[in-house]
């Protein structure tokens, strides 16, 4: 590894530890999870689970408790601007988190109560597959969305973008930057950006926009 790979893993690695270590609120969903397959347990008994040295039942229940979502991503959008993340970077910084040995704060819904849980492997891996951060989005279109999207739309849209099966090329590619720059930031972007990360980067996905979805007859009453 060079000085420059590993001083980028370090910068991520800090940054990610940061957003994990936050105080983590165990939203409704989780909790549901939690009564529905543990039987309404005591906070002693989700303690006891959370602090288990192996099983299933722990990995589960701690790789929802850490799901990144897109407004945890935001925050790391524009490291990623500046630091290009490889598949072997990402097990690098994976690394790194475990030999922190941290643990993290979890608020258990409205209960008031609260879990320390420690950040090993079974949080750190399926956290840093989530954030797909090894996704590097195409220069020209990430500079096409710079140019053309309001300034607090930037990092928002790249996130959607990271976390699609879209990955663009050729003419799926051209029709993205044609999308963009006749979309501008008007409601025809909101009311169909979603359905466009929903699509497969492949010219077959171009066929679907076509015919399957209102995206292209709303681009082509745009242009």
């Amino acid at each position: 590894m060079t000085v420059d790979t590993g001083k980028k893993c370090h910068v991520l690695a800090d940054k990610i530890a940061e957003l994990l270590c936050e105080k983590t609120q165990a939203g409704p969903d989780v909790m549901d999870y939690i009564d529905s397959t543990y039987g309404n347990p005591t906070f002693e008994e989700i303690n006891a689970l959370v602090e288990e040295q192996e099983g299933s039942e722990r990995e589960t229940l701690v790789e929802l408790i850490f799901f990144p979502d897109e407004s945890v991503q935001v925050q790391l959008e524009d490291l990623l601007e500046k630091h290009t993340c490889t598949p072997a970077d990402v097990a690098t910084i994976a690394a790194e988190l475990a030999d922190r040995k941290m643990s993290a704060t979890v608020a258990l819904g409205d209960t008031g109560r609260t879990l320390h849980v420690r950040v090993d492997r079974n949080v750190i891996d399926p956290y840093l597959t989530r954030l797909n951060i090894a996704h590097i989005l195409d220069a020209d279109l990430s500079r096409t969305i710079a140019e053309v999207l309001p300034a607090d739309w930037h990092s928002a849209v790249k996130v959607r973008f990271r976390n699609s099966r879209l990955r663009p090329a050729g003419t799926v590619l051209d029709f993205l930057h044609r999308y963009f720059r006749q979309g501008g930031n008007g409601g025809f972007l909101k009311r169909t950006f979603t359905a466009l990360c929903q699509s497969a980067g492949s010219t077959s996905a171009m066929v679907r926009l076509k015919s399957a979805s209102r995206i292209w007859a709303m681009f082509r009453r745009v242009k």
